[in-house]
């Protein structure tokens, strides 16, 4: 039925349409950055291509830098950060400016918005691939590939924050490349296991600092809003993957890997893109059927709001 794309090679989620765009914006992220790519290529072993991996199955991983120092991405995943983004604006500038801004006194969603209702089915779908592969409700809700005149601005918008997003996560891993994490993983593997996965986790802070610092050169530029909301999807998406918020034995807790970015994107408390992380927060309690009981009541800034939230996080992680 959907047949712009060559499902044998893209897969059959409709992020497929976005894959050169957001791996051209990874290797533009800096006007230098092209150079230390092609090096890498030429002189350490780097695969040229970044690997688009799509296997029709629900979502076990995001992106890694294998062994044969191959930077692989996964469509399923990739699919889950699209509808973040486009979840995260339309409740952004429909629901959170409006609370922000004393038009609306009440934290309810309104039932009676179109794109609000479009934007939650969207967020449901798009996490439910944690569980479960399919396809066909991709293509009869918002999407990148076939949407309608009246959803084309929020698209278009989500299509433009995901390809930032999908860069933080490149660029991440092209840090374990370009640090040589990777022999230094080989290496790891004679010492204890608590040394190994203390330097892993070292390692993994390291790559979410070159991200940021790397995409944080465009906040100057034209399309700054979209680098930050990006940056902010694609950490703040981490929290989806498990219900424990447990980084494992070889990654930082993603709780803990989204207020260390967090703040460095967001450096003004009174800023209103804090109220985006608050509300990911919010739906991830909702996602895995946790009450969140702390009311906002009034707010000083909206920091405020994303404090209180992550403060209810870690109160649930730490009562596990």
């Amino acid at each position: 039925m959907y047949n712009f794309y060559n499902p044998s090679i893209e897969g059959n989620l409709p992020v497929r349409v976005l894959k050169n765009n957001f791996m051209k914006r990874f290797m533009e992220v800096t006007p230098d950055f092209i150079k230390d790519f092609r090096h890498e290529v030429a002189a350490n072993g780097l695969y040229e291509e970044i690997v688009w991996v799509w296997d029709n199955k629900p979502i076990f991983d995001i992106a890694k830098i294998t062994e044969e120092r191959e930077i692989n991405i996964y469509a399923s995943y990739c699919q889950m950060l699209w509808g973040i983004c486009y979840t995260s604006l339309v409740l952004y500038y429909e629901h959170l400016l409006k609370i922000i801004d004393g038009k609306v006194s009440s934290n309810e969603l309104d039932p009676k918005n179109r794109h609000i209702v479009n934007a939650l089915h969207v967020f449901v779908k798009s996490v439910g691939l944690l569980k479960a592969f399919e396809i066909d409700s991709f293509f009869s809700l918002p999407n990148p590939e076939r949407y309608s005149k009246n959803n084309k601005k929020y698209v278009e918008y989500a299509n433009g924050v995901f390809e930032t997003a999908m860069s933080f996560y490149l660029l991440h891993e092209f840090c374990h490349q370009y640090y040589d994490h990777i022999s230094e993983v080989k290496k790891n593997r004679y010492v204890s296991n608590d040394e190994r996965n203390k330097a892993s986790k070292l390692y993994e802070n390291d790559a979410d600092e070159f991200a940021f610092e790397k995409m944080s050169n465009n906040f100057n530029s034209p399309l700054k809003d979209n680098f930050r909301l990006g940056i902010i999807c694609s950490i703040t998406s981490l929290i989806f993957m498990d219900k424990t918020l447990d980084g494992g034995s070889q990654h930082p807790d993603p709780d803990e890997r989204m207020e260390n970015i967090l703040q460095k994107v967001i450096p003004n408390e009174k800023d209103t893109v804090w109220g985006v992380p608050a509300m990911m927060i919010e739906l991830w309690a909702v996602h895995y059927k946790i009450e969140l009981k702390n009311p906002l009541g009034e707010l000083e800034n909206p920091k405020d709001w994303f404090d209180i939230r992550l403060r209810e996080l870690r109160d649930y992680k730490a009562g596990i």
